[in-house]
């Protein structure tokens, strides 16, 4: 999770509001939130060729590039951990699995890591939402400070386009009031029908226990979209 302002304390991360998830919802997160290397998130968005969406950030040290030429060399493995709950917040199942980045974008922090295993075999994903508007309600999913457990929390956009008045932001985002922690960098920004607004990006929390804001990349949703067909 990059750091733009202040640190998330462990109070705001854990002070949520009251959530209240349908079933369906609920089995779509499970099997689509993924862990990359024990250290963030990410989302699968095409179940076929078992492909999730993550922030770039998340990858640093995986892309290499050459320090005189300054062009990218190699782009390492990375791994990838569904895990699965029940209804009573047990685990009922987990698999682990190499990863190939396979597509990136620094200045949008954003990018596609696809699972090198021909023998799995993913049915659920997560569909692309075409807008998004100030006041909808949002969830936030992601692995909070290196944890495998799923995490999920609430909030609303509160303002588009953030990076139009704040320098250091990556393109297109928009500021949420989602309470979201480290770890939970690439976790997906959902709307109420379970369908991707952004990419869970950096932070912003009070040192005094009030809930944290977050920061989401890509604040119209078909800019995601458009940048993933292209």
């Amino acid at each position: 999770m990059k750091k733009l302002l202040l640190a998330v304390s462990f109070l705001a991360a854990l002070t949520l509001p009251s959530l209240s998830l349908d079933t369906g919802l609920l089995k779509q997160i499970n099997r689509t939130n993924i862990n990359l290397n024990g250290t963030c998130s990410g989302t699968i968005i095409n179940a076929e060729k078992k492909i999730a969406i993550t922030a770039a950030h998340c990858l640093s040290g995986h892309i290499v590039f050459d320090p005189k030429t300054k062009k990218e060399i190699e782009r390492k493995p990375v791994v990838m951990t569904i895990t699965e709950y029940g209804p009573d917040g047990k685990k009922t199942f987990q698999m682990s699995t190499i990863g190939k980045i396979v597509k990136y974008s620094e200045a949008m922090d954003i990018a596609l890591v696809q699972m090198d295993n021909d023998n799995i075999v993913l049915k659920t994903e997560t569909k692309l939402a075409t807008s998004v508007t100030v006041g909808e309600d949002v969830i936030c999913v992601g692995l909070p400070f290196g944890m495998i457990t799923n995490f999920v929390s609430k909030g609303s956009v509160a303002r588009l386009n953030v990076s139009d008045d704040i320098k250091g932001l990556p393109q297109g985002n928009f500021m949420m009031t989602c309470p979201v922690s480290g770890g939970m960098s690439g976790g997906a920004v959902l709307n109420d029908k379970g369908e991707l607004l952004g990419v869970i990006q950096t932070t912003l929390a009070m040192s005094n226990g009030f809930p944290a804001t977050g920061w989401a990349t890509a604040g119209n949703a078909t800019t995601i979209a458009k940048w993933v067909s292209e």
